[in-house]
């Protein structure tokens, strides 16, 4: 594998001659980020779907439960609403 610098002028030529520093540092951003993530998948390091989808589902009811909450005036510390 080239050095990271001979990397990124490979990239950076891949570009389309239009490209502004903001396009350049857009596409080195998502690249580092896949990347890393290959990274991370070669260290073991992965979260399964399942997890993924349990870890989300539990944090929406939680959102949800706290919104309706609000609604009705029922946060904690917080005076019931009259309505």
């Amino acid at each position: 594998m080239p050095p990271m610098k001979q990397q990124v002028i490979e990239m950076i030529q891949t570009l389309p001659d239009e490209s502004t520093v903001d396009d350049i540092m857009a596409e080195l951003y998502f690249r580092a980020k896949v990347d890393n993530g290959l990274k991370e998948l070669d260290e073991g390091k992965a979260i399964s779907h399942e997890a993924v989808k349990g870890s989300l589902a539990s944090n929406l009811i939680l959102d949800f439960e706290a919104i309706r909450r609000l609604q009705r005036g029922s946060w904690p510390g917080q005076e019931p609403s009259s309505s």
